[in-house]
């Protein structure tokens, strides 16, 4: 799961998330616009990694659940190791961090792509370009990526869930998103 909380209010705060997350077992999510300060955390019953606010704007939080278990390729659950989240790549826009269940390693990317009422359509595609190469670096030869993205566009009425290889297929403005994820296989 992926939320635009736009502002988490610090240890207070981010009990709510938490508490919604446990309320509906949601094991891995992220978070943009939270504002934080960057310090890597566990807050209820949660590993917690933060990419700092800068200028009180961005901020992004990937979250995994003590005791998450994920389906390997064979259909069994396994368990992620206990071990808080390895950060691999942290900006305010985005943070990647890596975690091994068993004999896989998974990659999870949160991000927050540029909108467009704020920024022009070249620099939404170069956050694109440079955002995707920044994941198909710290992805190496991994085949496991999780993307929990605000990409900041509008989707279509009728896109549903599996209307790509990475996510949905968007209208006028998202192409670069849609190629940028297509791009990581």
């Amino acid at each position: 799961a992926s939320f635009n909380v736009r502002t988490l209010g610090g240890f207070t705060g981010a009990k709510i998330p938490a508490a919604a997350a446990t309320e509906l077992h949601i094991d891995i999510f992220g978070m943009q616009e939270t504002r934080s300060n960057g310090n890597m955390r566990e807050c209820s019953g949660f590993f917690r990694a933060t990419a700092s606010a800068e200028g009180g704007h961005g901020g992004c939080e990937l979250w995994i659940r003590k005791g998450a278990r994920v389906i390997d390729s064979g259909g069994i659950s396994v368990p992620l190791t206990a071990e808080p989240i390895s950060v691999l790549h942290a900006e305010p826009r985005n943070i990647i961090g890596s975690r091994i269940a068993a004999s896989f390693r998974i990659i999870m990317s949160v991000a927050q792509a540029p909108s467009n009422s704020g920024s022009t359509a070249t620099n939404i595609a170069d956050w694109w370009i440079r955002h995707a190469a920044i994941i198909a670096t710290c992805r190496g030869s991994c085949v496991n990526l999780l993307c929990l993205h605000d990409v900041n566009q509008h989707m279509p009425p009728a896109v549903g869930q599996g209307a790509g290889d990475l996510g949905g297929r968007a209208t006028a403005g998202a192409d670069d998103a849609a190629s940028a994820c297509d791009a990581l296989g």
